[in-house]
């Protein structure tokens, strides 16, 4: 059947013969489809990678924010002697003395046994002012408050500021004193 429409098609005049291939205009017209699709998709990969190394910067933040928060709670909870100028220095019941402060945009923790630092964390929280650090009497207890601002976004465009305040109760049934002041030696 095929071979008498074949035949049929070489009897007709050459301009009505159907065309056994495609031609050059359909061929720049699929080609110029494709090559937007393949446009439209590299730059959907290209933003869905910045998304996703912004995500992974602001759940590194977060987790390093829990794990400072955790810390600072633990230690001022367990301090029977506090001192808070600058920075705050926490005498814990074992003779360990931690010392948080900030350097840079982190907030560092730093535990000394006999004016010599045996351990030191720091805790990249993206801060954009130093914290401050207040001493609060609240009945026979004392109230640790700190203040810090982050910021969250990875452009200018993109990027706000968020405020914390955390406050943790310290020393209601140890007798919690006031640590005489450090030297800067022990203090970078």
């Amino acid at each position: 059947m095929n071979d008498s429409r074949s035949k049929q098609n070489l009897a007709l005049p050459r301009k009505y013969r159907q065309s056994a291939g495609k031609s050059l205009v359909e061929l720049i017209v699929v080609m110029s489809i494709l090559s937007f699709i393949l446009m439209q998709v590299s730059t959907m990969m290209v933003v869905l990678l910045r998304l996703n190394g912004q995500i992974a910067t602001q759940q590194s933040e977060l987790l390093a924010e829990s794990q400072f928060i955790e810390r600072f709670q633990n230690d001022v909870r367990g301090a029977v002697a506090l001192s808070v100028e600058k920075d705050c220095q926490l005498q814990l019941a074992d003779g360990r003395r931690v010392a948080y402060f900030e350097q840079e945009t982190q907030m560092v923790r730093e535990v000394s046994v006999d004016g010599k630092v045996v351990h030191r964390d720091g805790f990249s929280l993206g801060l954009l002012r130093p914290p401050v650090f207040e001493r609060q009497q609240q009945g026979v207890g004392v109230l640790l408050k700190l203040s810090y601002s982050v910021g969250r976004g990875s452009s200018s465009k993109e990027s706000f500021e968020v405020d914390h305040e955390l406050i943790v109760a310290a020393g209601y049934y140890a007798g919690l004193t006031t640590l005489p002041s450090v030297s800067q030696e022990v203090m970078p």
